[in-house]
């Protein structure tokens, strides 16, 4: 029987780079971010009891799936939230923050600066630089696709539906891994041990799309939100909990982090416009929305 590790990947942010450069530095940065979590086919069967039961806690969820932004914004599927008393309300983030918690997942992304995406590509490669989406896939994919080889696994990779076109975009990017490789240049690629073709073509196992009422794609929704906030602000209180609770690939490779976890990609120009401030440590749960966070 063939072990498989299933990477349910979301993407937040405009995958396009061309937005304009004047971007305010803050909650509303232009950004790419792809990822979600792992976790093994044979760990599904609990995870979504797991979430079975937090749903039936909630009788107000009805059949609304778990999504980031509403449930940030109370807003929605998640209006309801507006309706209840401050203790409660509590309750319901610090509920959701404790399933996610609890799940055997482990969340891993790729998140690319969009600014300093198009300071580092716009002038050599101009119209032709890639879409983010491409290399925000690809090196989220090969991060899965290490951990999986070291677990002797094979690697499925389900994204959520979205539209034909960045549907067919990410499955040619999977193909592509498959049939040629990673497409990166060779040496700078080789500072993050990149897998080679055949180890690719080997631990590559499916692409699969996904409904929105997918269990662990509105996990992988929930998680990639904090993931994503973490390259602006490495203190955002979610993203600490997650790391704190073992549950980002990173954890379990202590000292290769920059090749066997999250990737923060072209972050040079906003650290220097902010390397004298430190960020806040905000107030957060899984689903909690600071007064800033408006960016789905």
């Amino acid at each position: 029987m063939v072990k498989v590790l299933n990477f349910y990947a979301d993407d937040s942010g405009a995958r396009h780079p061309g937005r304009p450069e004047n971007q305010f530095w803050n909650a509303h940065c232009h950004w790419f971010g792809l990822g979600g979590v792992l976790i093994f086919e044979s760990d599904e069967g609990d995870a979504r009891r797991s979430i079975r039961e937090f749903r039936a806690r909630w009788p107000q969820l009805k059949e609304t799936p778990l999504h980031s932004y509403e449930i940030r914004n109370q807003r929605d599927g998640f209006h309801w939230l507006t309706t209840l008393h401050s203790r409660k309300l509590d309750q319901f983030y610090e509920g959701l923050t404790a399933l996610v918690l609890g799940l055997p997942i482990l969340g891993v992304a790729c998140m690319i600066d969009g600014p300093g995406y198009n300071a580092r590509y716009n002038q050599k490669y101009g119209d032709a630089r890639w879409m983010m989406c491409k290399t925000a896939f690809v090196i989220a994919v090969e991060r899965a696709a290490k951990h999986a080889i070291s677990c002797e696994s094979k690697l499925r990779v389900l994204v959520e539906r979205s539209n034909t076109l960045a549907e067919n975009d990410l499955r040619s990017y999977y193909e592509a891994l498959k049939s040629e490789g990673h497409p990166f240049d060779a040496t700078p690629a080789d500072t993050y041990a990149p897998l080679g073709k055949d180890e690719y073509s080997s631990v590559l196992y499916e692409f699969v799309i996904k409904f929105k009422s997918s269990p662990l794609m509105q996990i992988a929704d929930l998680v990639l939100w904090p993931l994503c906030k973490a390259g602006y602000e490495p203190a955002y209180r979610t993203y600490v909990e997650l790391k704190a609770a073992g549950r980002l690939l990173e954890c379990l490779y202590p000292g290769n982090e920059d090749s066997l976890g999250t990737k923060y990609s072209c972050f040079d120009l906003w650290k220097r416009e902010h390397q004298k401030q430190s960020p806040a440590l905000r107030r957060g749960s899984v689903g909690h929305r600071a007064s800033d966070d408006l960016m789905g």
